[in-house]
């Protein structure tokens, strides 16, 4: 009897173990690993940034944020650049004195706001294909100069840099690993200087000329700037994304999306947009990846640039003036808009393949 007594104590304690409640954490971690494999990105960043190192949170919110942020697709004035899947890089259009980037390894997002493309590598370090020089720039009497040899001979001193946003050789904005921002050449009031310098805890910066938008990782949003929608924008809650030209827009962690400033074509009407996992803004026009890999657009389409409503299988997706850069799951590109116009063809992007493709599952 007494073993049989024993047996029911250990099958009790056994079912007791198993009986225990789940913590608040582990229900939310749960629900933001469904979020993900339903493709709610943001959703799931807005869970999991709250959990802070509960489990893999941390990890899978980085992966979601570089997903989300789309930089390693880039569309520029007359340009287009994509990162290949060996961290390589590809570009059509451009200027022809242009540097080469074949020699480009192991890079990670790109930026194609001025006439060239820059890169970030693995080592958080920022390349460029401008061939211009400190030379070029010392006997300019252009007042803009200064600020430009500054940018640079500063640039390539930049380390441990996570993500960043270039108008070479205007000037550049970069996320450093440490949550700090730092740039060089877009702000030359000293007090707007000491704000960035400031700034903590960021995870996304963003910026158009010397406007500049930083997301916190709490999912509220600061900027500093002459803008009309700066102080709008410094009031927003549950982000996960942002972008900014001459208006800037919103992801929220519900996949609706906000936009403030200019809206002159109505780039800033994104009211009603729902499952929107990813975003982007020309200033003329705004798109929408939404989590179906369909794309929705608003604003200006005087150049076709918001022709997207046939595409499918969208993960990645990039607006400039002339164009909509889209990538597909099978790692090619779509583009939307024409730039002949301008005097520069549309790049031709038919035959770009072998695109990284980034991915996240639940069981990562």
């Amino acid at each position: 009897m007494k073993k049989y007594g024993v047996l029911a104590v250990a099958l009790v304690v056994t079912l007791l173990m198993g009986c225990q409640p789940i913590s608040q954490e582990e229900k939310a971690y749960q629900s933001a690993l469904q979020s993900i494999d339903k493709k709610s990105f943001p959703e799931a960043i807005g869970n999991l940034s709250d959990l802070g190192d509960y489990k893999e949170s941390r990890e899978m919110v980085s992966k979601l944020r570089y997903i989300v942020n789309g930089d390693y697709i880039g569309a520029g004035g007359f340009l287009i650049a994509a990162i290949k899947s060996d961290g390589t890089v590809t570009h059509k259009g451009g200027n022809e004195d242009s540097a080469s980037s074949d020699s480009w390894k192991d890079f990670k997002t790109l930026s194609t706001r001025g006439e060239y493309i820059e890169g970030l590598d693995e080592k958080g370090k920022i390349a460029t294909t401008s061939p211009v020089k400190v030379e070029d720039f010392e006997s300019s009497t252009l007042a803009s100069a200064g600020g430009m040899i500054n940018v640079i001979n500063e640039m390539p001193k930049l380390e441990h840099v996570s993500a960043f946003q270039s108008y070479y050789p205007s000037g550049v904005i970069a996320l450093l690993e440490n949550g700090t921002v730092q740039q060089v050449g877009l702000l030359w009031d000293y007090k707007e200087i000491a704000v960035v310098k400031a700034w903590k805890n960021i995870v996304a910066v963003t910026a158009r000329g010397s406007f500049v938008v930083g997301l916190l990782a709490d999912g509220s949003v600061v900027a500093t700037g002459e803008r009309m929608e700066r102080d709008e924008v410094s009031n927003w809650k549950d982000v996960v994304a942002i972008s900014t030209d001459t208006n800037t827009i919103g992801l929220k962690k519900d996949g609706t999306v906000i936009a403030a400033g200019e809206n002159r074509f109505g780039e800033c009407n994104v009211e009603g947009w729902t499952e929107i996992i990813a975003i982007a803004t020309s200033g003329h026009h705004s798109v929408g990846l939404k989590k179906d890999g369909t794309v929705i657009a608003t604003g200006d389409n005087s150049y076709g640039q918001g022709n997207t409503a046939d595409w499918t299988d969208i993960v990645a997706i990039d607006a400039s003036w002339y164009y909509t850069l889209g990538l597909k799951s099978d790692g090619t590109l779509v583009i939307a808009g024409d730039s002949s116009s301008g005097g520069t063809p549309t790049p031709n992007v038919a035959n770009v393949s072998g695109l990284m493709v980034p991915t996240i599952h639940s069981n990562d």
